[in-house]
């Protein structure tokens, strides 16, 4: 069995009513301190909530700020800074936890892993591509040639990753 690790995953929202990484991202996260790893799980809400802790798995949400709708917060931003994990799994492109992510794996010397979430498919990269060159320049600068790794869901998301 491997050695344990300490994982820190970065997710903009676990809101329901922003779909699949509010139920996948935790189940991911319970499954890894299940196998026996520390896991951290970070995200953004319109407003902070406790923090959470089963055996191994700690939750925190921070309060999202302006701008808002790009999941920007100085509370997620410090809190990933802080981190201690050897691995940080951002669960997003085109928001700042990305930048977040970004920055505190280069600062603590943490391996960087990205699941795009859909969001390298040719449909998606094209969709609103003003937007994705500003986010690329803007929003997280650097952060998709720093990743270490990519986390695919589908065949066809990896395929999308390696196009790209």
């Amino acid at each position: 069995m491997p050695a344990a690790m300490r994982l820190c995953h970065v997710v903009p929202s676990l809101e329901k009513r922003h779909g699949g990484p509010s139920v996948s991202v935790p189940s991911l996260a319970r499954a890894l301190a299940h196998a026996g790893h520390t896991i951290e799980v970070m995200s953004t809400a319109p407003e902070a909530a406790p923090t959470s802790t089963e055996g191994t798995l700690t939750t925190r949400t921070f309060a999202r700020e302006w701008p808002r709708r790009f999941c920007a917060s100085a509370g997620l931003r410090d809190a990933v800074k802080e981190s201690r994990a050897e691995l940080i799994h951002a669960h997003s492109l085109w928001l700042r936890p990305l930048h977040y992510a970004h920055q505190a794996a280069k600062l603590n010397h943490s391996q960087l892993v990205i699941s795009p979430r859909g969001m390298m498919s040719r449909w998606a990269w094209n969709h609103h591509r003003a937007r994705k060159r500003f986010a690329g320049a803007f929003i997280h600068p650097g952060a998709l040639a720093a990743a270490a790794g990519w986390h695919a869901t589908s065949a066809e998301e990896a395929d999308d990753i390696r196009r790209l």
